[in-house]
């Protein structure tokens, strides 16, 4: 039961008390009237005749028995005016402790909701922290990733050009490789140059020498291998006092095993042999092949196993 409901049913029984204590005056009012008009009536009726010894007697009793029952009748609305005063004290007091512990209570709960109220200011203080906390880790991701696409796409610029100054780079080995290549084969071209071997004399140098072997350099030519297939030469004569000697590239052949045109492999090609440098010739040294110096006697290249013996092409 809440306040206002209590505070309506204590007007209401304050009423009921009210209206009991106007019925119970009405009566014993109502009472005391009556009591004096027979006593009235009485009186003026023995003015008028003197009663008789009967009714003396007879109103003698009457009266005897009235006049208790009235002070009882008096008594108990005297007691009832008093429990019912004390109800009204009653209702009174429970009436203003109901009040004040609705004071009370009400002062409880404006305190409470006070409470409350700070504890939600507090609570929205804290969320509105979290959220700028948010906000700001927010910009902070925001900013580093962007930060990393940033430099990403640096790295990416950086990779693309790197690349491209690479494939630059290649490109100019390439073609630096390729004039090389030419300038090479052009020199070669230059070298291999042939002339007429009639006109040579033993001891003596090759009529454009000068010309095809001022700047030569024999090192890129120089080599030593094995024959990758045999072949059969038909009758082979060494050179007097010739014996078999494995040579190797810059040693000197000796000039009697050379220098007659007659130990030459004029039909090298027929042999899977390579045209040389200018004056050089290829010279049979017994199963190998000797790429010679026609003027000094170098050894510049060395086919091992190239021949064997017998007659026809293996």
């Amino acid at each position: 039961m809440n306040t206002n409901q209590r505070t309506a049913t204590n007007k209401r029984t304050l009423r009921i008390s009210n209206r009991l204590g106007m019925v119970a005056g009405a009566a014993l009012f109502a009472m005391t009237a009556s009591a004096l008009t027979a006593s009235y009536a009485m009186a003026e009726q023995g003015a008028n005749s003197p009663p008789t010894a009967g009714q003396l007697q007879q109103q003698k009793k009457q009266a005897q028995p009235q006049q208790p029952q009235q002070n009882k009748q008096l008594q108990q609305l005297q007691n009832k005016q008093t429990q019912q005063q004390q109800q009204q004290n009653a209702l009174k007091a429970q009436q203003q402790q109901r009040q004040a512990e609705a004071q009370q209570q009400q002062k409880l709960q404006q305190q409470k909701q006070a409470e409350q109220q700070q504890k939600l200011q507090q609570q929205q203080a804290a969320q509105q922290q979290n959220q700028a906390r948010q906000l700001k880790q927010q910009a902070q991701q925001q900013q580093i990733i962007k930060q990393q696409q940033q430099q990403a796409q640096q790295q990416q610029i950086n990779k693309q050009q790197q690349q491209q100054i690479n494939k630059q780079q290649q490109v100019q080995q390439q073609q630096q490789i390729i004039k090389q290549q030419q300038q090479t084969i052009a020199r070669q071209q230059a070298q291999i140059q042939r002339f007429d071997w009639n006109t040579y004399r033993p001891g003596q140098r090759p009529p454009l020498w000068a010309q095809y072997r001022q700047n030569f350099d024999p090192t890129p030519y120089q080599w030593a291998r094995n024959a990758p297939r045999q072949y059969r030469i038909v009758n082979y004569a060494p050179p007097p006092g010739w014996r078999y000697q494995r040579w190797n590239y810059g040693q000197y052949y000796p000039r009697p095993y050379w220098q007659e045109q007659t130990y030459w492999l004029s039909n090298y090609q027929q042999y899977g042999l390579e045209p040389l440098p200018y004056g050089y010739v290829w010279v049979q040294n017994g199963p190998d092949a000797l790429a010679v110096d026609s003027f000094s006697g170098v050894i510049l290249q060395v086919i091992y196993g190239l021949f064997s013996g017998g007659g026809g092409l293996l």
